[in-house]
């Protein structure tokens, strides 16, 4: 039954950082850009404008502009119910996390004991009543193993649920016996409609959270791919060798999307929401005293060390570095050699100087999940390490060259000159590009971790209250950490051409 509706103020959304314009960045400036802190007089990096003091606002108080700090988009005071209920939701989750699996022969089933399903009732009921007190829309299913919440436009995650379904035909949903059963924050199924799960975080905070940021864009780029054809660098999947990865990050061992760039770069982001509060009250164009400028930044560097405890995006930035270079230098093989296995599918294999097969890529059609377009699928292996990059092809020339080479093949006339013209005009750029948003991915990650260590040291150094040199030396470094995540957040949707 859906929820009511209740009387009280609607629950303060999520707030998201605006678009940031493209900046004129080479690959060369990435790779030797230092992360080394600024300092007034030099220049910030990645091609930004140099940072005068006069730009930051500091020395013309007649530049100063009021905004009222209450105006700031900030979540609305709860209730007494509402803060009862979400204590109460929130022991009950902690408790129903720390239940312990059976092993089951069937891994469709999940075996459970009398008290795991005495507590995700409780989950469930508790759930239930406190979207009443929210006056969250919900339909909950008898059977206790999801509570689908409603579009609406009064609180947050009714908002949410309502730019899924109108942006993506996505459906909101909550199931914490799958959240337990998978060990997962949350997730996102594809299927008709395709539906994104509300981590156990979000349910209590009632409003989109970083793992919410991070589904919602699988879904972004899911919507692109199978239903509106376009292709893109975040289509497509890495494979580890065949024992898997053997790194501390056990994280994504079997295979990782290549969508898991662009969804972690965005939680990076998004961690540092409100930097730009923080940078115009620094600046004097809002009014923000030094304990609230401390308060919000203490909170910031926050959000980013539990992101950069939780994220596998430097992990997987690595691994696909890696696995790039390694298809790189067998796209320069000496010689290719083709063949066509039992199954119908065609191959050429690199080879060396000794003639000895270095790596594989095989050729295959396929079609989209919801449009059903027929596409083209290189599936590269590098046989010393076992690792595998499967690379999806929507052009209309890479199909065109494809089917020709299968003509050539019925003709036997040398149909690997078509695979290998395959390869020069659409897997070479496509992998050239793959490895400079890996790169780039890889040194900014550090980059943003060096200065949020230069931020913390000033912010422990500076006297109290602060100089004008003091408030110069925070402004340059939140300066620094702000250009970094502007040049990671435009990693996370580099333009491809279609």
């Amino acid at each position: 039954m859906p929820g009511k509706i209740s009387n009280g103020s609607p629950t303060q959304g999520a707030t998201f950082a605006e678009p940031v314009a493209d900046t004129p960045n080479d690959a060369e400036s990435l790779r030797t850009a230092s992360t080394a802190p600024l300092t007034p007089g030099d220049e910030a990096r990645f091609g930004a404008p140099r940072q005068d003091r006069r730009v930051l606002g500091l020395r013309n108080p007649l530049r100063r502009r009021t905004l009222d700090p209450q105006s700031i988009p900030g979540g609305q005071d709860r209730t007494i119910l509402q803060l009862q209920l979400q204590n109460k939701l929130e022991t009950a989750i902690k408790a129903f996390k720390k239940m312990k699996r059976k092993r089951s022969k069937d891994p469709l089933v999940v075996n459970m004991s009398r008290r795991a399903e005495k507590q995700l009732e409780d989950v469930y009921q508790l759930t239930q009543k406190y979207f009443d007190a929210l006056g969250v829309k919900y339909t909950a299913i008898e059977n206790k193993t999801k509570i689908i919440i409603e579009p609406d436009s009064k609180t947050a995650l009714g908002r949410f649920a309502q730019g899924l379904a109108e942006k993506h035909n996505v459906r909101l949903e909550y199931r914490p016996l799958r959240l337990w059963a998978k060990g997962v924050r949350g997730s996102f199924i594809t299927g008709n409609p395709d539906k994104l799960l509300m981590s156990h975080a979000g349910i209590i905070a009632a409003k989109p959270t970083s793992t919410e940021i991070h589904e919602a864009r699988h879904s972004y780029h899911k919507q692109r791919f199978h239903v509106r054809n376009q292709h893109s660098l975040f289509s497509g999947n890495a494979f580890p060798p065949d024992a898997g990865w053997r790194d501390k990050k056990k994280s994504y061992a079997k295979r990782f999307s290549l969508e898991e760039l662009s969804t972690f770069g965005l939680q990076h982001v998004h961690a540092a929401g409100g930097l730009g509060v923080v940078r115009a009250g620094l600046a004097g164009k809002i009014q923000l005293s030094t304990k609230e400028i401390q308060g919000r930044l203490q909170g910031i560097l926050t959000n980013l060390d539990e992101r950069a405890d939780k994220s596998s995006g430097p992990v997987l930035a690595k691994r696909l570095m890696g696995t790039c270079r390694k298809l790189e230098s067998d796209l320069n093989a000496h010689r290719m050699s083709f063949y066509r296995d039992p199954a119908g599918t065609l191959q050429l294999m690199a080879r060396n100087e000794e003639h000895r097969a270095t790596g594989q890529f095989t050729f295959s059609t396929s079609q989209t999940k919801k449009s059903g377009l027929a596409y083209i699928s290189c599936t590269y292996r590098d046989l010393d390490s076992g690792r595998r990059l499967e690379i999806p092809l929507l052009h209309s020339g890479a199909k065109a060259l494809f089917w020709d080479s299968l003509v050539k093949l019925s003709e036997s006339t040398q149909p690997e000159k078509r695979l290998r013209l395959l390869l020069e005009e659409y897997i070479r750029p496509h992998n050239e590009a793959l490895m400079t948003i890996a790169a780039k991915q890889t040194q900014l990650y550090a980059a943003i971790e060096s200065h949020k260590k230069t931020l913390k040291e000033t912010l422990e150094t500076a006297s109290t209250p602060w100089t004008l040199q003091d408030k110069e030396r925070i402004a340059l470094a939140v300066e620094n950490l702000r250009l970094n995540l502007r040049a990671l957040r435009q990693t996370i949707s580099e333009p491809t051409s279609d």
